[in-house]
């Protein structure tokens, strides 16, 4: 789903036009100048969805505690 030339780091990308409310978590991805694909988070059931010129991709997101992952807040 990645063109050959992107940015992100590791494999992680920041979200533009980031929103949060109650039951979901929407932004862009900036995947390169031209690919900014839509993100969609459902908090509710862990849904993700993300749509952009390279495709459509859906999955399931897990919870994880950030103490886990490295993450300080």
């Amino acid at each position: 789903m990645l063109p050959a030339i992107h940015g992100g780091e590791a494999g992680w990308f920041k979200l533009k036009d980031l929103k949060m409310d109650s039951t979901s978590i929407t932004g862009s991805a900036a995947v390169n100048f031209i690919n900014n694909p839509k993100v969609y988070i459902d908090r509710r059931n862990g849904r993700i969805t993300i749509d952009g010129r390279a495709g459509h991709y859906s999955g399931q997101c897990e919870r994880s505690a950030p103490a886990e992952q490295g993450v300080k807040f």
